[in-house]
């Protein structure tokens, strides 16, 4: 851990570091002013949000990829995580993952092959997906 954290500190200068920290508590002060005004929402499930934009926009700064594509990378990559992390889609993929690759450890080293678990673990992700559809035709029509 300790070489991963001398590696990054080369690479990254400390102005950064700071830059990186002044955004996250000038955009962590918003939302919480936004969380206060705006009933059932969440700072914790948006704070990952945060995060990934920063960084993300970091790596956009840094690489040779013109204005125009990386505003429209930045902004299709920030809808694609947004829903993802609030309809929960994301973390119904994440298990489903986690429940595949026991599944296939069991089947192949155990030779138990009970998928009653990972179809449960399908239904949860279909499930979340077309609520969220559902949610996004609203919106969107």
């Amino acid at each position: 851990m300790s070489a991963l954290l001398n590696s990054l500190r080369k690479r990254i200068p400390y102005n950064d570091l700071l830059y990186f920290l002044l955004i996250y508590l000038s955009v962590n002060s918003i939302l919480l002013g936004v969380e206060l005004v705006v009933r059932g929402t969440s700072a914790a499930v948006l704070r990952v949000i945060i995060l990934f934009g920063i960084l993300f926009g970091w790596l956009l700064g840094r690489s040779r990829i013109r204005f125009g594509p990386a505003l429209a990378l930045a902004v299709i990559s920030g809808f694609i995580l947004t829903v993802l992390r609030v309809s929960g889609i994301g973390a119904a993929a994440w298990n489903l993952l986690g429940g595949a690759l026991g599944f296939l450890w069991r089947w192949v080293f155990q030779r138990i092959s009970d998928p009653s678990r990972l179809i449960s673990l399908i239904s949860i992700l279909q499930a979340r997906t077309l609520e969220s559809l559902a949610s996004l035709s609203q919106w969107a029509g």
